[in-house]
């Protein structure tokens, strides 16, 4: 492959935004985060064309092109943050062969709570899909496309021990780890991330754009949901245990 592009694809609230931060570290990396979103929201009639083009670009065509064509100069590989659900069946699928996929996946309760969190409205929750179902429906997509399975990542086993983690997703991926992905600044004033001001969407990075590193998880067991959102739960927990079942397990 001429160019490489590097695809992580996951849901909302699975702790991508931090792992993008930790590839954002490594010199000579582009980072392209969330780039269909735009698209996906005109396309599903969310947001507002003209409101929504003023900071990401809508055309889908035109997206895909950046994210499977040429690097830029100065850039080995790119790195792609993409929620799934924000790939259409309309925008087509070929191009996925153009991208190096992986997935990475977290626990549905430990997600819904964090939109909840983020949300504070149980309407609002069930008015927004998780996106596993979307996500395990793109891991057979790609499966099949590719003729092999994509590698699954839980955040869990990043954020408990990164160095392995990361290490072995990069050798994984063909390129070279860095000490660097391990930590970053807080509230940096150059970065390639996405929405972090003045936008819909900034309160949805506040957290990681203040923490320096990756935060250990809390015990899933101890999370309780509010009684209404159980039924969320398990819708997703079908589509989470398939994709669990192709996890990477680390020692």
């Amino acid at each position: 492959m001429k160019n490489k592009h590097i695809a992580m694809w996951t849901c909302p609230r699975s702790r991508s935004t931090a792992v993008t931060r930790a590839f954002e570290q490594l010199d000579r990396c582009i980072i392209y985060d969330e780039p269909l979103l735009g698209a996906f929201m005109v396309q599903q009639g969310l947001y507002p064309q003209q409101k929504t083009q003023k900071f990401c670009e809508t055309d889908y065509k035109k997206v895909i092109q950046n994210i499977t064509g040429e690097l830029p100069n100065d850039k080995l590989f790119s790195f792609q943050k993409h929620m799934a659900i924000q790939a259409c069946p309309e925008f087509g699928r070929d191009w996925l062969k153009l991208l190096t996929n992986f997935f990475l996946i977290r626990h549905p309760k430990e997600i819904i709570l964090s939109r909840f969190k983020i949300l504070n409205s149980i309407e609002e929750v069930y008015n927004s899909p998780v996106g596993l179902k979307q996500l395990y429906s793109l891991y057979e997509e790609i499966k099949e496309l590719t003729g092999e399975k994509p590698l699954v990542i839980h955040a869990d086993d990043i954020v408990k021990n990164p160095q392995a983690a990361l290490q072995y997703l990069c050798d994984k991926l063909n390129i070279i780890f860095s000490e660097k992905m391990l930590s970053w600044d807080s509230e940096p004033k150059e970065t390639k991330l996405s929405w972090i001001e003045n936008t819909p969407f900034s309160g949805w990075y506040s957290q990681v754009m203040n923490s320096s590193e990756f935060i250990k998880p809390n015990s899933t067991n101890k999370i309780e949901l509010p009684h209404e959102l159980i039924p969320i739960l398990e819708e997703c927990m079908p589509y989470y245990e398939k994709l669990l079942q192709n996890r990477v397990v680390f020692n």
